[in-house]
């Protein structure tokens, strides 16, 4: 009897390292898909984005509207088109936890820039933001399913709170 219970044990102290490993490893890649991201938004690289994306992508704002991949693509345009650059973006991984294989995921977030505003001149801006997303493996590689920014950001406009 305590061969079989020093035998189960040893098999859940093995399922429980080999789980931690697999989290680390689609930490791993999920922080290497996010410093492309990041990537992109320095670049101006809006294909560069949203190829990260999965094709039924869907993002989801504080107020709870929900947005399809082509409407969060229209709007990522509008966004893009704005942008003059993008001076640093900070990207981290506050929580993660596996659920039906895909990867639940906590974030926080941070941009500075420039941009044109309506009447044609430039500002400076930042944004402060925490996240929930869905990472989902698709032939081998991890996109974001879904994404919602949480109510508590913080926008500036040359330094005022918007």
């Amino acid at each position: 009897m305590k061969r079989v219970l020093a035998c189960v044990l040893l098999l859940v102290a093995l399922l429980s390292f080999a789980l931690a490993e697999d989290i680390k490893a689609v930490r791993k890649a999920i922080e290497t898909q996010t410093a492309k991201s990041n990537k992109a938004y320095r670049d101006l690289n809006l294909s560069g984005l949203t190829a990260l994306m999965t094709d039924d992508f869907v993002s989801e704002t504080p107020d709870g509207q929900l947005h399809s991949r082509p409407e969060s693509l229209i709007n990522l345009k509008e966004v893009f088109k704005r942008l003059i650059s993008v001076s640093e973006i900070r990207s981290h991984i506050d929580k993660i936890t596996m659920k039906n294989g895909m990867a639940i995921v906590s974030t926080s977030n941070f941009m500075k820039g420039v941009m044109k505003r309506d009447n044609g001149t430039k500002s400076t801006f930042t944004v402060e933001s925490k996240n929930l997303e869905r990472w989902e493996k698709k032939k081998g590689v991890w996109l974001i399913h879904y994404t919602r920014e949480l109510k508590g950001g913080k926008t500036t406009i040359d330094g005022k709170v918007q």
